[in-house]
């Protein structure tokens, strides 16, 4: 009896860490697949003063760009007509890029080496990783080559879902241009270092798009 009861409790430890062993296993899948699919990307495009804020899944988050202008004077006066003159420059830089340089290649490449990046720091990574933001400039990318896997060769399934996830939001990009530029909103304001430029950044997001609406349709 007394070596039926001991057989029976080295079953029954033996089945309990069997499956809290394969639960953990399935957490650190589950928390990989999450940390790859929702992993957030921000891809800079530094001469077109343009931020993209994206995410693995194809899903546009958000887009910041940047003006500057030079101020004429210390006086409040000129230096509000220097950020005014700054945000004008921003949207002509936006509505530049929506409508020619969306479609450039530097753009596709630079936004692809960022999917690959992505990739390679979820892969290096057990942990979740989704509080990170992976960035890519197009500086960078123009000095980056193409991951490779643990067997030194290209990994083609890597690139062909970047080019994919990429063609996704510029297509997205593209398609929603006009409510972007008129859905952005000042976020920052500054007085450069050299106290004689300003620089303003606008930011378009789904909240920001959204408020806009509400208050077009709460003056009509």
């Amino acid at each position: 009896m007394k070596f039926n009861a001991i057989a029976l409790a080295t079953a029954i430890l033996a089945t309990g860490c069997s499956t809290f062993s394969g639960s953990n296993d399935s957490q650190v899948e589950n928390s990989k697949t999450t940390a790859i699919s929702e992993q957030r990307l921000s891809t800079n495009f530094r001469k077109e003063g343009i931020k993209i804020e994206w995410t693995m899944l194809g899903n546009l988050k958000a887009i910041e760009v940047t003006g500057y202008a030079s101020a004429n004077g210390n006086t409040e006066f000129q230096q509000e007509a220097a950020f005014d003159a700054a945000e004008l420059e921003a949207k002509a830089k936006l509505q530049r890029f929506l409508r020619e340089g969306i479609t450039s290649s530097k753009v596709m490449n630079t936004m692809v080496k960022n999917v690959e990046k992505a990739h390679d720091v979820t892969r290096n990574k057990i942990k979740n990783t989704t509080d990170q933001e992976v960035t890519m400039s197009d500086t960078d990318a123009a000095n980056t080559t193409t991951p490779k896997t643990d067997e030194g060769e290209t990994n083609y399934a890597i690139r062909d879902n970047a080019n994919y996830t990429t063609r996704t939001v510029i297509k997205k990009i593209s398609e929603e241009a006009s409510g972007i530029q008129s859905g952005v909103f000042i976020k920052e304001t500054d007085v450069m270092s050299d106290k004689r430029t300003v620089k303003v950044v606008l930011r378009w997001d789904r909240d920001s798009e959204k408020a806009v609406k509400e208050l077009r349709k709460a003056f009509r």
